[in-house]
């Protein structure tokens, strides 16, 4: 029984509960695909009762909420973002944010962009900066997981990150940095050279308190 196999089971309950689990996992053999899936179709597929239905919606809808990662005051380097993001790793669909910061580095916001999107080429550079100059920044950076347990960019990361830097530059709120996280650890864009180097902020970087933003 893998793992998902068991924790439908124990979200579903009662009778019958490891063939019903099968039963999901027969269409939707992934979490990705469970979370995408209405309740409704669900029951139907699984024969679930009305108590299975509601335990197994309400479990699911917990893994929906957007991570909340470790706030953090100052930017310090591409390993400390690596750190205070490192449980996106666990998740099995991806999530993009968005970190903002002033001219001293300090962090204003971290921010959900999107999430449960594999396609980074979807992100639209214009939505990015639009909350970075409501927000005042004076820099970015963003933070996106791979799931498949690999952080090596794809040409569509390196692609889209060049792209949101060309506009950074034009407007004046640079793009520092892009980090890609994964189970078995992260890279760093800027690191790679597919960003222009830009300094970190040296000083602190213990978690401070600031603003998370979900969307």
């Amino acid at each position: 029984m893998n793992p998902l196999q068991k924790s439908l089971k124990q979200l579903i309950g009662g009778p019958l509960s490891t063939q019903k689990a099968l039963l999901l996992l027969k269409n939707h053999p992934t979490l990705p695909l469970l979370l995408q899936a209405n309740i409704s179709l669900l029951r139907y597929e699984a024969k679930l009762t009305e108590l299975q239905a509601t335990r197994l919606q309400a479990g699911l809808s917990l893994l929906k909420l957007p991570l909340q990662p470790v706030s953090f005051q100052y930017l310090s380097s591409p390993q400390q973002v690596a750190s205070v993001f490192a449980d996106l790793s666990l998740l099995e669909h991806e999530q993009l944010w968005m970190v903002t910061v002033n001219r001293k580095k300090r962090v204003l916001r971290q921010q959900l962009l999107t999430q449960g999107v594999s396609d980074m080429t979807i992100v639209d550079p214009r939505q990015i900066y639009r909350m970075a100059l409501v927000q005042n920044a004076s820099a970015i950076v963003l933070i996106h997981n791979h799931p498949s347990g690999d952080p090596t960019p794809s040409k569509q990361d390196i692609n889209i990150t060049k792209r949101i830097a060309e506009i950074g530059t034009l407007l004046r709120i640079p793009l520092l940095d892009h980090v890609i996280i994964a189970q078995s650890g992260y890279a760093s864009l800027a690191e790679l050279g597919h960003l222009p180097p830009k300094p970190y902020h040296q000083g602190s970087s213990s978690p401070l308190a600031c603003q998370n933003d979900p969307v």
